[in-house]
């Protein structure tokens, strides 16, 4: 079993002048051209390319699945699969900040000034298992930068194998909500025949479970796995060891 990933355009190791930028019909396009690359290789079979993703990218598989009929099987990690609806549920008292800001920040852009950023949570116990040499073989974190009380974290990832060396910021220019807000990955659905698998948290605050179960649940293809926990810790260790023997053996059966 092969597994290939990449960086999104504008994140990580990948070109792009804005950081960070949340873009998902461009995300999906580079998604696209992974997988033509990957059919490219000799040692590959094209029949037997399973997608992942997770939060808003676990619902790119779903679109990319519907219009391309040669992938075996999807794997769905906390998804947001309709994020205009997942921000309705909170309410207008919720959301209101969140949409101002978006459009200050895409006004902000429209004549050139720099972006207005959001933090993106991350657990801490998730941040420091960035520091087990083991956890993403062929990469070094320092994580130095980390503070216990502050939301903003500073990252230097290292290629071990290039030598090659980025700085990488838990923000989100406050513009990329726009783009969230129109993407559903919810439309694409009726159109995915291969086998899909969902893994959601309980307590998943961004994309609720009372939601996607009800949403996902019900189709005959979906294998649908949840955890308690919320949709921070989900690559938490603990909660790994729940997921991935489950992940391990829908690969099994769908290839």
């Amino acid at each position: 079993m092969l597994f290939f990933l990449f960086d999104y355009r504008n994140y990580a190791f990948s070109d792009g002048k804005l950081r960070n930028l949340v873009d998902p019909p461009c995300q999906l396009d580079d998604i696209r051209a992974a997988i033509s690359h990957v059919r490219s290789l000799d040692v590959i079979d094209p029949s037997k390319i399973v997608l992942c993703g997770v939060s808003l990218a676990g619902g790119y598989p779903l679109s990319i699945a519907a219009e391309d009929k040669d992938i075996a099987a999807v794997i769905c990690i906390i998804p947001v699969v309709y994020p205009k609806a997942c921000l309705k549920m909170k309410g207008i008292r919720y959301a209101l900040p969140y949409l101002v800001l978006t459009r200050y920040d895409h006004l902000r852009g429209k004549i050139g000034l720099k972006p207005f950023y959001l933090p993106m949570l991350i657990s801490r116990s998730h941040l420091e298992d960035f520091l087990i040499s083991n956890y993403y073989p062929g990469y070094t974190f320092d994580c130095s930068c980390m503070q216990e009380k502050k939301s903003i974290h500073h990252i230097v990832i290292k290629n071990n194998l290039t030598g090659q060396s980025v700085i990488w910021d838990n923000l989100v220019p406050f513009r990329s909500m726009k783009n969230i807000l129109e993407y559903e990955a919810v439309s694409d659905l009726p159109k995915v025949t291969c086998p899909i698998m969902v893994i959601a948290g309980k307590n998943d605050s961004i994309t609720p479970y009372s939601m996607l179960k009800p949403m996902l649940d019900p189709l005959p293809n979906v294998e649908f796995f949840s955890y308690d926990g919320n949709h921070f810790n989900v690559a938490d260790k603990n909660i790994s060891a729940l997921t991935m023997p489950r992940i391990l053996s829908f690969l099994a059966q769908s290839l």
